[in-house]
């Protein structure tokens, strides 16, 4: 008896040594040139998926395609059961990001807006209306959400964020609003710019002496604004670019180009383990703003239901209450002696 015993212990511990949750064990990156023959299977690319856009201004979110950014890829992860009861919606990027290959001003997709084109005005106008909401973007990378750190006033540490904004205005004073006071050069006057380029640093360190292998840390990115020229090939990514502005209605010009710009730049961190990669965004999750609609509307809608429940309930047990009473009555009638 105590072989069997020991024999069914000796599997279950087999079989949970082959299970493993998506996100709970590190993933190993490698350069291409050491991934063939490779004694540890090593991914060369570090992909990038985008989720859906929301903001703390609204209750409505939207999914990326939504926009009229760089079309997602058909690459779609697994998503696991927290992820679909909280509506995500992942895809795949088309940001190419290959391991420690330090990459500047790439090109991604270019979008071009016609003023007589009905269509196009509308896309440009659902840009403009979702800035004004502050709208931000969700990525991940190697399972953790991209992190927008930023200087915070009174802070000793930055604030990092787990989304990023698609853009910022200037009010009709040519006073800067939410993300534009942290660039000197978006102050015009009623002035919406988005930002159409993301610089993303990619820190990792070595788990093993051969420096061959890599593990990620934290992937931040910083959205700039950059206007580039209106030809189809060349960027300009220069830190003293003018910023993009996006103009509607009557005064927009005949055509406006956007064109959505990268660079990459991995940095070796080896001040933070893998296990603790994520305490720089915990840390600032108490600056989240809360969502007060959402939460009395989800206490409204429990309450509205537990009372239909109730209802129901009562009223079930009412008819079965008169039924009994009347059966007993029946059956009395009918026992009484002549």
């Amino acid at each position: 008896m105590d072989r069997k015993a020991i024999l069914v212990v000796a599997l279950c511990v087999m079989a949970c040594d082959g299970f493993y949750l998506p996100g709970l064990a590190p993933v190993s990156y490698c350069q291409e040139k050491f991934a063939k023959g490779s004694e540890v299977p090593c991914e060369t690319s570090l992909k990038v998926f985008v989720n859906r856009l929301d903001s703390t201004e609204s209750i409505i979110p939207y999914d990326y395609d939504k926009f009229d950014f760089c079309e997602p890829s058909n690459d779609r992860p697994a998503e696991n059961l927290g992820q679909v009861l909280f509506g995500e919606r992942i895809r795949g990027s088309l940001y190419n990001l290959s391991m420690l290959e330090d990459k500047s001003c790439q090109l991604l997709c270019r979008r071009e807006y016609v003023k007589s084109n009905d269509s196009h005005r509308k896309k440009l106008a659902f840009l403009v209306a979702r800035i004004m909401k502050n709208y931000e973007h969700h990525w991940i990378a190697d399972n953790m959400p991209v992190a927008w750190c930023y200087e915070v006033q009174n802070e000793v540490k930055p604030y990092c964020a787990t989304g990023f904004p698609i853009g910022c205005y200037a009010n009709e004073k040519g006073q800067p609003q939410d993300a534009c006071v942290a660039f000197g050069n978006m102050n015009e006057k009623s002035a919406v710019y988005h930002f159409n380029h993301v610089d993303l640093v990619v820190e990792y360190h070595n788990p093993t002496s051969s420096g061959k292998y890599h593990r990620i840390v934290g992937v931040n990115v910083q959205p700039r604004s950059i206007s580039h020229s209106l030809d189809s090939t060349t960027v300009g990514c220069q830190a003293s670019a003018a910023p993009l502005r996006v103009v509607t209605g009557s005064s927009a010009p005949a055509k406006q180009v956007i064109k959505y710009t990268y660079s990459v730049k991995f940095k070796r961190n080896t001040d933070v383990r893998w296990a603790s990669r994520w305490d720089y965004i915990l840390r600032s999750f108490h600056h989240s703003s809360i969502q007060w609609f959402s939460i009395v509307n989800s206490i409204v809608i429990i309450l509205f239901l537990s009372g239909m429940v109730a209802m129901i309930l009562v009223r079930t047990i009412h008819r079965d209450l008169v039924r009994y009473n009347q059966d007993s009555t029946v059956s009395l009638v009918w026992e009484w002696p002549c």
